[in-house]
């Protein structure tokens, strides 16, 4: 167990598994995530106006605190957050498997977003 992992600010997201008789060749890496998104704002000391400037920087925290939160979500229903990836470079982000349903498979994309800004009243 590493120092991040006895002081909780690291979690592993593990893959998801077809089914046992599955000849898909999957990918079996564990994905690590920090607990929270906000630890990587501030190691990397963005403000909202560098992150309103790197949406491709911003993506990757907005992925992060989705899964972080279906993560939270899945636990409280007696599920777990997993991911898909293959050898045919398709990727799932977060695979939720429940132990009463099968789940839901979602992809959370990274699209570039053209934010508009709004004045101030």
């Amino acid at each position: 167990m590493t120092v991040l992992e006895r002081l909780h600010l690291i979690a592993d997201q593990p893959p998801f598994a077809l089914n046992l008789s599955s000849s898909a060749k999957v990918g079996k890496a564990v994905k690590c995530h920090l607990v929270d998104p906000s630890l990587s704002v501030a190691a990397l000391g963005a403000t909202p106006q560098s992150l309103f400037n790197d949406l491709h920087t911003f993506g990757f925290l907005f992925e992060a605190l989705c899964e972080r939160d279906l993560a939270i979500y899945a636990d409280s229903a007696d599920g777990q957050l997993h991911h898909y990836h293959d050898r045919s470079n398709r990727e799932i982000d977060a695979v939720v498997e429940l132990r009463t349903v099968a789940g839901e498979l979602s992809r959370l994309n990274r699209a570039p977003i053209r934010w508009k800004k709004r004045p101030c009243i």
